[in-house]
């Protein structure tokens, strides 16, 4: 579609055309033609010095100077060794009589027109440089003399379209366009590199006793072979290390157990899954990454190895030493059902500040690709407090307070280069870049300028559980026995059923019908605490889990218990705990064992005194706690502990009111023999006709240490 001068603008603007973008196409227009008239004058230019040069140098001396160029460390196979000779012997060279060819070249003005001859001049006055790139421009960027701390407006061109960020180069510079051009050939590094052509230049001067200029021409095959060869980031050499790889075969005795097992574990991921095979990532803990220059969040874990199963045969492959230690760590509860079959190791050597390892990685829909490269770029960044040997095993935190801060800030300028250098092999464009800013705040550094969103960016690592979705696996046989012990389609998935499902058949395996019910009984009440338990492994589990089932959930949820109900359930508890002990490596039967010594006899009298009000067989046919048998209340409703007990009467205080009331209750002697002070009785009181408080109605008695409980939600 043409537009014409006067129509409106297809920008939106609401401007007319030639106000608005015609304007603007203009200038590019003209920038365009200006750009291309440069570099055609100085490519005419640069036809004209060479000739200048070969017509003066025999041919003899032209081979020594390429066999001189070659030994100082440009090698003849670089790609553009040709062009790199030419440069050196325009720019840098001295001939036998002391001048460098483009001096030489002004010196005879030869049949140079103006615009050519004011070129040859500025060119004669070029002095390199060592820049970096500090920060972002839209005509290019800003770069700083490594040496007099000076900034320049690097203009793109032909000769500069580098955006890495902190990337460095060794290089002439000639204004141009109200900024600079880079004239002649160059290459980009990372900021490692750029510190050891400034330390190497340093030395040098120091040395040979030269001054900057002096230096950076006599030398510059030396400096510059540095950034043809990309030396290492901070020109030391740490040595290789040794990784084994590892692969384990196995037989599997159990098939059933061995997948069940697998399958319920939240380190598992599964990457294939047909007919009772599939392969499966063993991964480690899981992290959450969030950023708010993404549409959702991402979750990645580091993969310990790779486990195939197929028919009878299982099969691991580990990279490394500590792969084969979680693995053999992760298969200890089913350690019986798989035999090992063979062991085979291979080693080889990697450089020792490379580290070898594999994420998987999940991403919440509408999250670019690029994010889940983000943050793996993000989690390997590390923490600000852990020690690095490159910083004599202190943190970053620590070097930032112990007046080496500038050690770190070029640790971080390395760290951004590498990881935007490889992000952009991978995706090409990239939607954000890896978040250095964060960690320079909590430094007190200065932010980076190529840092997606500058100072607003916002990113977090938070620990997660593993989001992938897996099949379910439950044998025919199984499900009656998981709907028996009160699972439900979700808690089926749960980290602790197969352990309960295995715990149960064990137990019960050629047993009485009064012993397969006492179990039945202890583990449905389990399994019914676990379902609101918000955690992923046996090992989160804490000493308030178990005291807040032994001493609150127990006696709120069984209302038809007795004395010998309670033995029973602690009797498969105690168990089932120890199973878990063994199978997993915690600690959580000594912790049991220790909350059930300080709840002590109480536990028994709190059955003992509801059966005292409320009668087992009275309601153990109850439907309801509040039908039939319950008074209506007609008192005062409450959580009433007891403070103290004589012979006939009871002191209580009422612990939901916000400040609690005392009361009085006269019992006979029978009932206050077996109240304990700590008590605490959920019902209601009343006063009689002769204004004494009584018990009116009573649905739950507990432990003291239950107060801590009651009223969580």
């Amino acid at each position: 579609m043409t537009i014409g001068r006067n129509d409106h603008c297809s920008c939106g603007s609401g401007k007319k055309y030639k106000k608005c973008c015609m304007k603007k196409e203009a200038v590019i227009e003209i920038n365009q033609v200006k750009e291309e008239r440069f570099m055609q004058q100085k490519h005419d230019l640069v036809l004209k010095i060479d000739d200048f040069l070969l017509s003066k140098i025999p041919l003899h001396e032209l081979a020594k100077l390429r066999n001189e160029f070659e030994k100082r460390g440009i090698n003849r196979a670089t790609p553009n060794f040709d062009g790199l000779f030419q440069f050196w012997r325009m720019f840098f060279h001295r001939y036998p009589n002391g001048k460098r060819g483009v001096e030489w070249f002004f010196e005879k003005k030869t049949n140079l027109r103006t615009d050519e001859l004011n070129m040859a001049k500025r060119w004669a006055g070029l002095v390199p440089k060592l820049i970096q790139i500090v920060d972002k421009h839209e005509k290019g960027a800003i770069v700083e003399d490594q040496f007099t701390g000076d900034r320049l407006l690097l203009l793109e061109s032909e000769t500069f379209k580098e955006r890495t960020p902190w990337a460095g180069c060794f290089c002439l510079l000639e204004p141009f366009d109200g900024g600079y051009a880079i004239n002649g050939v160059t290459a980009f590094r990372d900021p490692g590199v750029l510190k050891l052509a400034k330390v190497m230049i340093e030395e040098l001067m120091h040395e040979k006793n030269l001054e900057y200029n002096d230096a950076v021409f006599e030398y510059f095959p030396e400096i510059f072979s540095l950034f043809l060869n990309g030396k290492k980031a901070d020109g030391k050499d740490r040595g290789e290390r040794t990784i084994t790889s590892t692969a384990l075969q196995h037989k599997v005795l159990n098939k059933q157990e061995v997948v069940q097992f697998i399958m319920a574990q939240e380190e598992i991921v599964v990457d294939e899954w047909s007919q009772g095979n599939g392969s499966f990532s063993l991964s480690g803990d899981w992290i959450r990454y969030d950023d708010n220059a993404a549409n959702g969040s991402v979750y990645l874990a580091k993969v310990h190895g790779q486990i195939q199963l197929k028919n009878d045969n299982l099969s691991y492959l580990a990279n490394d030493e500590q792969g084969i230690e979680n693995f053999q760590q992760f298969i200890k509860p089913v350690e019986s059902a798989l035999l090992l079959m063979n062991k085979k190791e291979k080693s080889y050597k990697i450089p020792m500040n490379i580290e070898v390892g594999t994420y998987v990685v999940y991403m919440e829909e509408g999250v670019l690709q690029a994010f889940g490269s983000l943050a793996q770029h993000q989690l390997l960044l590390g923490d600000v407090d852990t020690p690095f040997p490159l910083f004599d095993n202190l943190s970053p935190r620590e070097m930032a307070t112990q007046g080496r801060a500038q050690e770190v800030e070029q640790w971080l300028r390395e760290k951004e280069y590498n990881s935007f250098d490889i992000l952009m092999e991978q995706h090409k464009e990239l939607p954000a870049t890896t978040d250095y800013n964060s960690v320079r705040k909590e430094l007190g550094l200065p932010l980076s300028p190529f840092v997606t969103l500058g100072e607003k960016r916002v990113t977090a690592l938070t620990k997660s559980v593993n989001p992938f979705p897996r099949p379910h696996y439950i044998s025919e046989q199984d499900m009656p026995i998981y709907q028996q012990l009160g699972f439900t389609p979700e808690t089926s998935r749960a980290f602790y059923a197969n352990d309960i499902l295995g715990f149960f058949k064990k137990q019960v395996s050629g047993k009485s019908a009064a012993t397969v019910q006492k179990y039945v009984t202890g583990v449905s009440i389990l399994v019914d605490y676990l379902q609101n338990v918000q955690m992923g492994k046996w090992n989160e589990l804490q000493r308030e889990n178990w005291e807040e089932l032994l001493s609150y959930f127990y006696f709120e949820t069984v209302f038809e218990t007795s004395n010998n109900h309670l033995k029973s359930f602690l009797s498969v508890l105690r168990s089932f705990i120890k199973w878990v002990d063994k199978r997993h490596q915690t600690s959580h039967y000594q912790i049991a064992d220790n909350i059930l010594a300080e709840l002590g006899e109480q536990i028994y009298k709190c059955v003992e005194v509801l059966d005292l009000f409320v009668p087992y067989y009275r309601r153990k046919h109850q439907q309801t706690f509040h039908d039939g048998f319950l008074n209506v209340r007609q008192g005062l409703v409450g959580y009433f502990q007891i403070e103290s007990v004589s012979v006939k009467s009871v002191r209580i205080r009422n612990i939901i009111e916000k400040k609690p009331q005392r009361y009085t209750l006269m019992l006979p002697p029978h009932c206050t023999a077996i109240m304990e002070p700590g008590m605490i009785i959920s019902g209601t009181i009343a006063k009689d006709n002769i204004n004494a408080w009584k018990v009116e109605t009573v649905e739950r008695v507990y432990p003291e240490k239950a107060e801590l409980y009651l009223f969580d939600e």
